[in-house]
Protein backbone atom coordinates (compact mmCIF):
# COMPACT_ATOMS: atom_id res chain seq x y z
CA UNK A 1 0.00 0.00 0.00
CA UNK A 2 2.49 2.17 0.87
CA UNK A 3 4.27 1.88 -2.50
CA UNK A 4 1.23 2.86 -4.33
CA UNK A 5 0.81 6.16 -2.18
CA UNK A 6 4.48 7.07 -2.82
CA UNK A 7 4.11 6.15 -6.52
CA UNK A 8 0.75 8.57 -6.11
CA UNK A 9 2.68 11.34 -4.90
CA UNK A 10 5.19 11.19 -7.46
CA UNK A 11 2.84 11.16 -10.45
CA UNK A 12 0.96 13.87 -8.98
CA UNK A 13 4.10 16.08 -8.19
CA UNK A 14 4.91 15.44 -11.85
CA UNK A 15 1.63 16.58 -12.95
CA UNK A 16 2.33 19.70 -10.73
CA UNK A 17 5.57 20.86 -12.37
CA UNK A 18 4.08 20.40 -15.70
CA UNK A 19 1.78 23.30 -15.06
CA UNK A 20 2.49 26.72 -16.42
CA UNK A 21 0.77 28.24 -13.35
CA UNK A 22 3.55 26.81 -11.07
CA UNK A 23 6.03 29.23 -12.84
CA UNK A 24 3.99 32.68 -11.96
CA UNK A 25 3.72 32.39 -8.47
CA UNK A 26 5.44 35.96 -6.60
CA UNK A 27 8.39 35.50 -4.42
CA UNK A 28 10.41 37.90 -2.78
CA UNK A 29 13.63 40.00 -3.96
CA UNK A 30 15.53 37.22 -1.98
CA UNK A 31 12.99 34.10 -3.54
CA UNK A 32 13.00 35.61 -7.19
CA UNK A 33 16.27 34.35 -7.46
CA UNK A 34 15.94 30.58 -5.60
CA UNK A 35 12.16 30.14 -6.33
CA UNK A 36 12.12 27.13 -9.15
CA UNK A 37 15.99 27.09 -9.79
CA UNK A 38 14.45 23.52 -9.20
CA UNK A 39 16.35 23.20 -5.30
CA UNK A 40 12.98 23.27 -3.67
CA UNK A 41 12.08 20.19 -5.12
CA UNK A 42 15.35 18.43 -3.43
CA UNK A 43 14.41 19.49 -0.20
CA UNK A 44 11.15 18.11 -0.96
CA UNK A 45 12.28 14.46 -2.20
CA UNK A 46 14.18 14.88 1.44
CA UNK A 47 11.13 15.56 3.79
CA UNK A 48 9.36 12.28 1.79
CA UNK A 49 12.62 10.24 2.49
CA UNK A 50 12.39 7.24 4.42
CA UNK A 51 14.22 9.33 7.15
CA UNK A 52 11.59 12.12 7.88
CA UNK A 53 8.01 11.29 6.56
CA UNK A 54 8.59 7.91 4.50
CA UNK A 55 6.12 8.44 2.03
CA UNK A 56 8.61 7.10 -0.80
CA UNK A 57 10.11 4.63 1.02
CA UNK A 58 13.50 2.35 0.10
CA UNK A 59 10.76 -0.08 -1.69
CA UNK A 60 9.39 2.80 -3.75
CA UNK A 61 12.49 4.45 -4.31
CA UNK A 62 14.01 1.08 -5.97
CA UNK A 63 10.72 0.87 -7.83
CA UNK A 64 11.23 3.81 -9.44
CA UNK A 65 14.94 2.94 -10.93
CA UNK A 66 13.84 2.12 -13.75
CA UNK A 67 12.00 5.64 -14.67
CA UNK A 68 15.55 6.93 -13.32
CA UNK A 69 16.94 5.87 -15.93
CA UNK A 70 14.79 6.81 -18.50
CA UNK A 71 14.57 9.96 -17.53
CA UNK A 72 18.77 10.71 -17.22
CA UNK A 73 18.63 9.47 -20.50
CA UNK A 74 16.72 12.44 -21.71
CA UNK A 75 18.49 15.00 -20.00
CA UNK A 76 21.40 13.66 -21.40
CA UNK A 77 20.04 13.75 -25.00
CA UNK A 78 18.74 16.95 -24.56
CA UNK A 79 21.76 18.49 -23.17
CA UNK A 80 23.93 16.98 -26.00
CA UNK A 81 22.01 18.62 -28.49
CA UNK A 82 22.75 22.47 -27.79
CA UNK A 83 26.73 21.57 -29.65
CA UNK A 84 25.91 21.93 -32.53
CA UNK A 85 29.69 22.83 -34.46
CA UNK A 86 28.28 25.67 -36.75
CA UNK A 87 27.31 27.34 -34.08
CA UNK A 88 30.12 26.91 -31.90
CA UNK A 89 32.49 28.35 -34.55
CA UNK A 90 30.60 31.38 -34.24
CA UNK A 91 31.85 32.33 -30.68
CA UNK A 92 35.05 34.14 -29.85
CA UNK A 93 38.29 31.61 -29.21
CA UNK A 94 38.67 33.54 -25.88
CA UNK A 95 35.72 32.42 -24.09
CA UNK A 96 36.45 28.50 -25.11
CA UNK A 97 40.00 29.81 -23.61
CA UNK A 98 38.26 31.63 -20.72
CA UNK A 99 36.17 28.23 -20.09
CA UNK A 100 38.75 25.89 -19.79
CA UNK A 101 40.98 28.17 -17.32
CA UNK A 102 37.87 28.64 -14.91
CA UNK A 103 37.10 25.05 -15.12
CA UNK A 104 40.79 23.88 -14.73
CA UNK A 105 41.09 26.03 -11.28
CA UNK A 106 38.08 24.96 -10.23
CA UNK A 107 39.06 21.10 -11.20
CA UNK A 108 41.70 21.74 -9.02
CA UNK A 109 40.22 22.72 -5.98
CA UNK A 110 37.86 20.06 -5.96
CA UNK A 111 40.06 17.27 -6.66
CA UNK A 112 42.77 18.11 -4.16
CA UNK A 113 40.48 18.94 -1.91
CA UNK A 114 38.12 15.49 -1.73
CA UNK A 115 41.45 13.72 -2.15
CA UNK A 116 42.69 14.81 0.93
CA UNK A 117 39.14 14.07 2.70
CA UNK A 118 38.91 10.63 0.61
CA UNK A 119 42.21 9.41 1.90
CA UNK A 120 41.26 9.53 5.35
CA UNK A 121 40.47 5.94 4.75
CA UNK A 122 43.91 4.95 3.12
CA UNK A 123 44.68 4.88 -0.54
CA UNK A 124 42.49 7.83 -2.61
CA UNK A 125 39.74 6.12 -4.69
CA UNK A 126 40.84 8.44 -7.99
CA UNK A 127 37.74 7.52 -9.80
CA UNK A 128 35.12 8.92 -6.93
CA UNK A 129 37.09 12.27 -6.82
CA UNK A 130 37.45 12.82 -10.15
CA UNK A 131 33.50 11.94 -10.46
CA UNK A 132 33.11 14.29 -7.25
CA UNK A 133 35.05 17.03 -8.55
CA UNK A 134 33.35 16.88 -11.95
CA UNK A 135 30.18 18.03 -10.62
CA UNK A 136 30.81 20.79 -9.02
CA UNK A 137 31.67 22.06 -12.50
CA UNK A 138 28.33 22.93 -13.90
CA UNK A 139 26.95 26.57 -13.28
CA UNK A 140 23.18 26.59 -13.15
CA UNK A 141 21.67 27.42 -16.32
CA UNK A 142 17.91 28.04 -14.67
CA UNK A 143 19.82 30.56 -12.06
CA UNK A 144 21.05 32.33 -14.94
CA UNK A 145 17.39 32.40 -17.08
CA UNK A 146 15.79 33.77 -13.83
CA UNK A 147 18.53 36.53 -13.40
CA UNK A 148 18.43 37.41 -17.29
CA UNK A 149 14.57 37.85 -16.43
CA UNK A 150 14.69 40.10 -13.60
CA UNK A 151 17.84 42.31 -14.17
CA UNK A 152 19.11 44.38 -16.79
CA UNK A 153 22.15 42.14 -17.29
CA UNK A 154 20.78 40.18 -20.57
CA UNK A 155 23.29 42.54 -23.03
CA UNK A 156 26.26 42.73 -20.90
CA UNK A 157 29.14 40.77 -22.03
CA UNK A 158 29.96 39.72 -19.15
CA UNK A 159 26.55 38.17 -18.07
CA UNK A 160 26.94 36.66 -22.07
CA UNK A 161 29.53 34.37 -21.09
CA UNK A 162 28.27 33.38 -17.75
CA UNK A 163 25.40 31.78 -20.09
CA UNK A 164 28.18 30.47 -22.28
CA UNK A 165 29.42 28.69 -19.31
CA UNK A 166 26.19 27.28 -17.54
CA UNK A 167 26.91 25.16 -21.32
CA UNK A 168 30.31 24.47 -21.08
CA UNK A 169 30.98 23.73 -17.84
CA UNK A 170 28.62 21.43 -17.76
CA UNK A 171 30.23 19.51 -20.71
CA UNK A 172 33.59 19.81 -19.26
CA UNK A 173 31.98 17.58 -16.24
CA UNK A 174 30.25 15.36 -18.10
CA UNK A 175 33.00 14.20 -20.12
CA UNK A 176 35.27 14.06 -16.66
CA UNK A 177 32.38 12.30 -15.08
CA UNK A 178 32.20 9.99 -18.01
CA UNK A 179 35.64 8.42 -18.23
CA UNK A 180 35.55 8.37 -14.18
CA UNK A 181 32.62 6.77 -14.37
CA UNK A 182 34.33 3.62 -16.37
CA UNK A 183 36.78 3.42 -14.47
CA UNK A 184 34.88 2.39 -11.26
CA UNK A 185 35.53 -1.21 -11.69
CA UNK A 186 37.82 -3.15 -13.61
CA UNK A 187 38.39 -3.05 -17.59
CA UNK A 188 37.94 0.82 -17.64
CA UNK A 189 38.72 0.60 -21.10
CA UNK A 190 36.08 -1.49 -21.90
CA UNK A 191 33.69 0.53 -20.50
CA UNK A 192 34.41 3.36 -22.51
CA UNK A 193 34.50 1.61 -25.56
CA UNK A 194 30.94 -0.09 -24.85
CA UNK A 195 29.78 4.07 -23.72
CA UNK A 196 30.95 4.87 -27.05
CA UNK A 197 29.73 2.14 -28.94
CA UNK A 198 26.11 2.29 -27.62
CA UNK A 199 25.85 6.27 -28.01
CA UNK A 200 26.44 5.50 -31.73
CA UNK A 201 23.94 2.45 -31.65
CA UNK A 202 21.46 5.51 -29.59
CA UNK A 203 22.66 8.24 -32.02
CA UNK A 204 21.52 5.52 -34.87
CA UNK A 205 18.32 4.95 -33.67
CA UNK A 206 17.43 8.54 -32.62
CA UNK A 207 17.77 9.50 -36.36
CA UNK A 208 15.97 6.73 -37.68
CA UNK A 209 13.30 7.66 -35.46
CA UNK A 210 13.18 11.50 -36.83
CA UNK A 211 13.16 10.03 -40.59
CA UNK A 212 9.84 8.15 -39.28
CA UNK A 213 8.01 10.66 -37.81
CA UNK A 214 6.86 12.57 -41.04
CA UNK A 215 4.17 15.26 -39.32
CA UNK A 216 5.40 18.10 -36.43
CA UNK A 217 2.65 16.22 -34.11
CA UNK A 218 3.80 12.83 -34.06
CA UNK A 219 7.76 14.18 -34.19
CA UNK A 220 7.73 14.75 -30.24
CA UNK A 221 5.96 11.56 -29.05
CA UNK A 222 8.01 9.70 -31.41
CA UNK A 223 11.31 11.19 -30.47
CA UNK A 224 10.61 11.43 -26.58
CA UNK A 225 9.66 8.03 -26.32
CA UNK A 226 13.22 6.53 -28.56
CA UNK A 227 14.72 9.13 -26.25
CA UNK A 228 13.46 7.52 -22.74
CA UNK A 229 14.01 4.10 -24.57
CA UNK A 230 17.96 4.49 -25.37
CA UNK A 231 18.44 5.71 -21.86
CA UNK A 232 16.44 3.23 -20.15
CA UNK A 233 18.74 0.25 -22.38
CA UNK A 234 21.67 2.16 -21.34
CA UNK A 235 20.81 1.89 -17.45
CA UNK A 236 19.83 -1.92 -18.09
CA UNK A 237 23.52 -2.27 -19.58
CA UNK A 238 25.12 -0.69 -16.89
CA UNK A 239 25.97 2.00 -18.72
CA UNK A 240 25.61 6.08 -17.98
CA UNK A 241 22.69 7.08 -19.61
CA UNK A 242 23.47 10.95 -19.80
CA UNK A 243 26.93 9.87 -20.87
CA UNK A 244 25.48 7.29 -23.46
CA UNK A 245 22.81 10.00 -24.72
CA UNK A 246 24.86 13.18 -24.63
CA UNK A 247 26.87 11.47 -26.54
CA UNK A 248 23.92 11.10 -28.79
CA UNK A 249 22.53 14.18 -28.50
CA UNK A 250 25.81 15.59 -29.89
CA UNK A 251 25.85 13.48 -32.98
CA UNK A 252 22.18 14.13 -33.94
CA UNK A 253 22.87 18.08 -33.49
CA UNK A 254 25.82 17.49 -36.31
CA UNK A 255 24.23 15.43 -38.63
CA UNK A 256 20.36 16.43 -38.76
CA UNK A 257 19.27 19.42 -40.58
CA UNK A 258 16.43 19.64 -37.91
CA UNK A 259 18.04 18.91 -34.53
CA UNK A 260 17.80 22.38 -32.99
CA UNK A 261 13.77 22.55 -33.88
CA UNK A 262 14.04 19.00 -32.37
CA UNK A 263 15.65 20.32 -29.38
CA UNK A 264 12.81 23.14 -29.44
CA UNK A 265 10.04 20.33 -28.56
CA UNK A 266 11.57 18.01 -26.74
CA UNK A 267 12.75 21.14 -24.11
CA UNK A 268 9.12 21.12 -23.54
CA UNK A 269 8.67 18.10 -20.95
CA UNK A 270 12.08 18.47 -19.83
CA UNK A 271 11.27 20.71 -16.95
CA UNK A 272 9.09 18.03 -15.09
CA UNK A 273 11.37 15.07 -15.78
CA UNK A 274 14.30 17.11 -14.38
CA UNK A 275 12.33 18.33 -11.48
CA UNK A 276 11.17 14.56 -10.87
CA UNK A 277 15.01 13.90 -10.99
CA UNK A 278 15.45 16.45 -8.15
CA UNK A 279 12.67 14.64 -5.98
CA UNK A 280 13.94 11.31 -6.49
CA UNK A 281 17.47 12.80 -5.69
CA UNK A 282 16.18 14.52 -2.35
CA UNK A 283 14.57 11.32 -1.35
CA UNK A 284 17.43 8.86 -1.87
CA UNK A 285 19.64 11.57 0.06
CA UNK A 286 17.54 10.93 2.66
CA UNK A 287 18.58 7.39 2.52
CA UNK A 288 22.19 8.04 2.38
CA UNK A 289 24.33 7.80 5.76
CA UNK A 290 25.13 10.68 8.35
CA UNK A 291 28.83 10.70 8.52
CA UNK A 292 29.28 12.93 5.25
CA UNK A 293 29.50 16.47 7.13
CA UNK A 294 33.33 16.95 6.16
CA UNK A 295 33.49 15.52 2.54
CA UNK A 296 30.54 18.11 2.74
CA UNK A 297 32.24 21.18 4.10
CA UNK A 298 35.35 20.19 1.93
CA UNK A 299 33.12 20.18 -1.18
CA UNK A 300 31.39 23.47 -0.52
CA UNK A 301 34.49 25.71 0.53
CA UNK A 302 36.44 24.09 -2.32
CA UNK A 303 33.95 24.46 -4.97
CA UNK A 304 33.57 28.30 -3.77
CA UNK A 305 37.16 29.01 -3.60
CA UNK A 306 37.75 27.42 -6.98
CA UNK A 307 35.16 29.40 -8.91
CA UNK A 308 35.96 32.68 -6.95
CA UNK A 309 40.17 31.90 -8.22
CA UNK A 310 38.70 30.53 -11.55
CA UNK A 311 36.37 33.39 -12.04
CA UNK A 312 39.59 35.69 -12.00
CA UNK A 313 41.25 33.55 -14.40
CA UNK A 314 38.70 33.69 -16.71
CA UNK A 315 38.20 37.70 -16.02
CA UNK A 316 41.74 38.01 -17.08
CA UNK A 317 41.56 35.96 -20.15
CA UNK A 318 38.84 37.86 -21.50
CA UNK A 319 40.37 41.23 -20.94
CA UNK A 320 44.12 41.02 -19.79
CA UNK A 321 44.32 44.72 -19.28
CA UNK A 322 41.56 44.31 -16.82
CA UNK A 323 38.51 45.83 -17.95
CA UNK A 324 36.36 42.33 -16.71
CA UNK A 325 36.28 41.44 -13.23
CA UNK A 326 36.19 38.25 -11.70
CA UNK A 327 32.64 36.12 -12.85
CA UNK A 328 33.40 33.79 -9.80
CA UNK A 329 30.45 34.88 -8.08
CA UNK A 330 28.15 34.86 -11.35
CA UNK A 331 29.10 30.96 -11.71
CA UNK A 332 28.67 29.88 -8.51
CA UNK A 333 24.83 28.59 -8.42
CA UNK A 334 25.55 25.05 -9.02
CA UNK A 335 23.98 22.86 -12.61
CA UNK A 336 20.96 21.06 -12.88
CA UNK A 337 22.84 18.52 -14.27
CA UNK A 338 25.23 18.36 -11.02
CA UNK A 339 22.18 16.65 -9.70
CA UNK A 340 21.86 14.07 -12.34
CA UNK A 341 25.21 13.33 -12.52
CA UNK A 342 24.68 12.50 -8.61
CA UNK A 343 22.10 10.22 -9.30
CA UNK A 344 23.40 8.14 -12.61
CA UNK A 345 25.92 7.55 -9.69
CA UNK A 346 23.93 6.94 -7.14
CA UNK A 347 21.93 4.64 -9.71
CA UNK A 348 25.04 2.70 -11.24
CA UNK A 349 27.27 2.12 -7.46
CA UNK A 350 25.07 2.64 -4.65
CA UNK A 351 28.33 2.15 -2.22
CA UNK A 352 28.66 3.58 0.73
CA UNK A 353 31.56 5.99 -0.23
CA UNK A 354 29.04 7.17 -3.62
CA UNK A 355 26.57 7.88 -0.83
CA UNK A 356 28.73 10.05 1.52
CA UNK A 357 29.98 11.58 -1.66
CA UNK A 358 26.29 12.21 -3.37
CA UNK A 359 24.95 13.41 -0.12
CA UNK A 360 27.97 16.23 -0.15
CA UNK A 361 27.27 17.43 -3.82
CA UNK A 362 23.19 17.77 -3.21
CA UNK A 363 23.83 20.08 0.12
CA UNK A 364 26.16 21.60 -2.31
CA UNK A 365 23.73 22.98 -4.36
CA UNK A 366 21.73 23.82 -2.16
CA UNK A 367 24.09 26.00 -0.04
CA UNK A 368 25.04 27.10 -3.47
CA UNK A 369 21.74 28.15 -4.92
CA UNK A 370 21.30 29.90 -1.41
CA UNK A 371 24.03 31.97 -1.99
CA UNK A 372 23.98 32.88 -5.22
CA UNK A 373 20.25 33.99 -4.49
CA UNK A 374 21.55 35.89 -1.40
CA UNK A 375 24.03 37.83 -3.72
CA UNK A 376 21.93 38.23 -6.94
CA UNK A 377 19.30 39.45 -4.37
CA UNK A 378 21.57 42.31 -2.86
CA UNK A 379 23.41 43.07 -6.06
CA UNK A 380 20.34 44.37 -7.62
CA UNK A 381 17.72 44.80 -5.31
CA UNK A 382 16.54 47.98 -7.06
CA UNK A 383 16.08 46.07 -10.53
Amino acid sequence: MRELVGVAVFLALGLTVSQRWLGRVRAGRFGRFFYLTGAEFLVLGLLLSPRITGVLDRATLQGLEPFVGLGLGYLGFVFGLQFEATGLRRLPGRMFAASAALNAVVLAALFGALGWVLARGGDVPVPLAVALAASGLGTSTTFLFLVDRHTSLGRNPTFRFLRFCSAFDDLWGVVLFGVALCWFVPGGWIRLAQTLGFALASSVILLGAMGVARTREAELPVLAGTVLFTGGLSAYAGLSPVLVNAVAGCIVANVHPQARAAQDRLLRIEKPIYFLMLLVAGAWWGLLGGGAWLITAVYVAARFGGKIAGGAAAGWVLNPSGGVRSVGWGVLAQSEMSVALMVNLMLLFPSHGVGDGAAAVLTGVIVNDLVSSAYYGWAYRKV
